[in-house]
């Protein structure tokens, strides 16, 4: 029930005592099983499994892996096991590229809707249009809705964030929910002129040419803060530091 509640579907029959799940327009596979109080959740590809060190309550499982899994977790609490299994639900519908999948056939069905008009700047237009509103969803999916350095969670104050823009990446890129972040408006703004960035553990960098009193109006001006990342966003944090973050006055 736990899986289904999360958006999973049970195939038929079972891998020996693992109960395996899939999700419609996911990549993820998910295994259930139980050792004692203990339940045991693994899942596969290595792609989802890489972003899943920091959920609450859960530790990693060593024990013997069904066929096919790449990772598994031991949850303490039903709570935990919860949030587990939402969260590699979400994973298998963000990760790439299955915002891009899902990108490419909303174009194509919006343009076969309007068949007569085909030029070429109404065809960038759908696809930025489509491809922008694809890009926030897998974000607010990612984030769990929140920006990770404010923890603002309005929808109509977030903004999705690329860190390499669209107008430099290309399809794969701007629909890579590792591209960017889920920001609060006025650190969108901040990030998209190279205010702020962030280093290659996750922390939050704030440019010199950002005077004191912006610093502190817009939070910050205390401790450093840092934001969970995974591998995977490494080179387009570290293009925005190379080609945008301001690092001089």
């Amino acid at each position: 029930m736990r899986a289904t509640d999360a958006g999973f579907e049970r195939e038929l029959g079972a891998d020996g005592e693992w109960l395996r799940f899939t999700s419609p327009n996911s990549i993820t596979t998910l295994w259930l099983t139980s050792r004692g109080h203990k339940r045991i959740v693994a899942a596969a590809p290595a792609s989802v499994a890489e972003e899943l060190a920091s959920v609450p309550a859960v530790e990693q499982w060593s024990g013997e892996l069904p066929l096919g899994a790449t990772a598994a977790w031991s949850c303490g609490t039903d709570s935990a096991l919860d949030a587990l299994c939402r969260r590699i639900a979400v994973l298998g519908k963000v990760l790439p590229n299955q915002p891009l999948v899902r990108f490419e056939q909303q174009v194509l069905e919006e343009l076969e809707r309007s068949s007569a008009d085909r030029e070429t700047e109404r065809v960038a237009e759908v696809r930025q249009r489509i491809g922008q509103a694809n890009f926030r969803e897998a974000l607010i999916g990612y984030w769990d809705g929140r920006c990770p350095i404010s923890g603002v969670t309005e929808p109509a104050l977030l903004r999705a964030s690329h860190a390499k823009p669209w107008s430099e990446a290309t399809d794969v890129e701007r629909l890579d929910v590792h591209n960017g972040l889920l920001l609060a408006a006025h650190l969108d703004a901040a990030f998209d002129r190279g205010l702020i960035g962030v280093g290659p553990q996750g922390e939050v960098l704030v440019s010199p040419s950002l005077p004191t009193i912006e610093r502190r109006v817009l939070g910050l001006d205390g401790e450093a803060c840092a934001i969970p990342v995974a591998p995977a966003h490494a080179p387009y944090f570290a293009w925005h530091r190379q080609h945008l973050f301001k690092t001089t006055n």
